[in-house]
């Protein structure tokens, strides 16, 4: 359905993209298609595998764009936010897929879950200091909070 929204409204995607705080966002999508590719293991091997390879690659690169915007353009520490935690869950989510589609598939499983473990400590760092010690989280975002606990959790 997201495919149809990037064809059909191209310019609100841009504008989703180019939000500080949305952007993160866009890694829920490969979230809800991996826990598909987990779901279909055992019942759809070929699904699973290729929706694997379309899923994990692209947002491997995701995060990759993500990180590089952090050294090119210094993020503003307003818009810092446990939503930017997604990310992170998302490459972990990966690197547990990619292991239950076939064994062989462990070492690039250690490729996600070393981009999701950094970008986890760097956001977490960062954010929880902002929301302790300066309490400026906007009240939309409250409910992110939970994010906190995902990256661990997933992991665990």
């Amino acid at each position: 359905l997201y495919i149809l929204r990037c064809v059909f409204y191209t310019r609100k995607v841009i504008r989703e993209w180019q939000h500080p705080v949305f952007r993160h966002a866009f890694s829920s999508i490969f979230v809800t298609c991996l826990c598909y590719v987990i779901i279909s293991i055992g019942h759809f091997d070929g699904f699973a595998e290729v929706l694997f390879w379309i899923v994990a690659p692209t947002q491997l690169v995701l995060s990759v764009v993500v990180m590089a915007e952090w050294v090119i353009h210094p993020f503003d520490w307003q818009t810092m936010s446990p939503a930017w935690l997604i990310t992170p869950v998302a490459n972990i989510v990966c690197c547990i897929a990619g292991p239950m589609i076939d064994t062989r598939f462990n070492e690039s499983g250690y490729i996600w879950f070393g981009i999701g473990v950094f970008m986890w400590v760097v956001i977490f760092t960062v954010s929880f200091t902002k929301v302790s010690l300066y309490s400026q989280l906007d009240d939309k975002l409250r409910p992110s909070l939970f994010l906190f606990a995902a990256c661990p959790a997933v992991i665990t």
